[in-house]
């Protein structure tokens, strides 16, 4: 006979979740029907929903459809007016930062990263050089990726890699990287996580989108609204 679902502990745990603000599960009898979820503002729904998923596999070893997430996001009162007036009046463009391809050379004791991103419709590539050994590669990995991100902002912002760790949630070891936003009253310090699905480099470029996914829209003339890198959970998620 299966254990019934402790429903308490679940909302618990999710409410723990970063931008979750408030948390509902329903249930069919005694399996899992509905999870619905309060994020704060500036949230990415889909962020959200991946993150509902893996909390509860990880912590609770509840694995659950993504069909059975609502997120809703509330919007703070003004936001879409002050967005109009920091663009001149007009709406934002919308846009989305995917990763393109990565190259990695390699040269004796050199090391060469290029990554590529797409977003409206071009390709932006940043370049990297340096020294290779061990975790060498995923800090260049990074640079490029802030190198081609770069090009995106407004002048008067710089974004700089700062520290770069690897850590396992789970079963599962998770590259953890921190970005300077240089420029947006003074400096803030971003940090972002990513699974490694296959690589560790691929998972540092995906844990420097996720450090900036909220905030490149502020700094970006275009209004960019979302940033990631496409993994193996995308498909799984059946998302566009």
């Amino acid at each position: 006979m299966a254990t019934p679902l402790d429903v308490p502990r679940i909302e618990a745990t999710l409410r723990r979740l970063v931008g979750v603000e408030a948390a509902r599960v329903t249930l069919s009898g005694d399996e899992l029907a509905e999870i619905h979820v309060v994020a704060a503002p500036g949230m990415r729904p889909k962020h959200v929903a991946r993150d509902v998923r893996s909390c509860l596999a990880a912590a609770l070893d509840l694995w659950v459809d993504h069909k059975r997430i609502s997120v809703a996001v509330c919007q703070p009162e003004g936001e879409e007016v002050a967005a109009r007036e920091a663009s001149g009046g007009a709406a934002p463009v919308l846009g989305r930062v995917r990763f393109g391809a990565l190259h990695v050379a390699l040269e004796a004791d050199r090391a060469e990263v290029e990554v590529r991103l797409e977003a409206g419709g071009r390709e932006w590539r940043g370049l990297a050089n340096g020294v290779a050994g061990a975790g060498m590669t995923e800090r260049l990995a990074v640079e490029a990726t802030l190198g081609a991100l770069q090009h995106m902002v407004r002048e008067e912002i710089r974004l700089a890699p700062g520290d770069l760790a690897v850590r396992r949630l789970g079963e599962r070891p998770v590259v953890l990287v921190e970005v300077r936003v240089v420029g947006l009253r003074g400096q803030r310090r971003l940090v972002g996580a990513c699974p490694v699905e296959d690589d560790r480099c691929r998972a540092a470029i995906g844990a420097t989108l996720a450090a900036l996914n909220r905030t490149l829209a502020t700094v970006t003339p275009s209004g960019w609204t979302e940033v990631r890198v496409e993994g193996e959970w995308r498909a799984e998620e059946g998302e566009e």
